[in-house]
């Protein structure tokens, strides 16, 4: 099973992404966050597969900051 880390701010959307994910019973949603602190924090918690990041996060995060961080993890995103 390919576990997926959602990095998004809009709750509504991360909701949407998460069951669109999980309609293919491969995939799992480990978790859903919403800025650099907490992708990093469940990186380490979870070890996902893929993560799903959007460019423009909560409390001045970015996509690309978060794609950095994860990378140290061997992380895609």
């Amino acid at each position: 099973m390919l576990k997926i880390l959602i990095v998004e701010d809009d709750a509504q959307l991360a909701t949407t992404l998460k069951y669109l994910v999980e309609d293919n019973p491969r995939y799992r949603v480990v978790a859903r966050v919403d800025d650099l602190d907490g992708a990093v924090d469940a990186a380490r918690q979870y070890n996902p597969d893929l993560a799903l990041v959007d460019l423009q996060l909560a409390r001045g995060s970015t996509g690309f900051s978060v794609a950095v961080r994860l990378g140290d993890f061997d992380i895609p995103c």
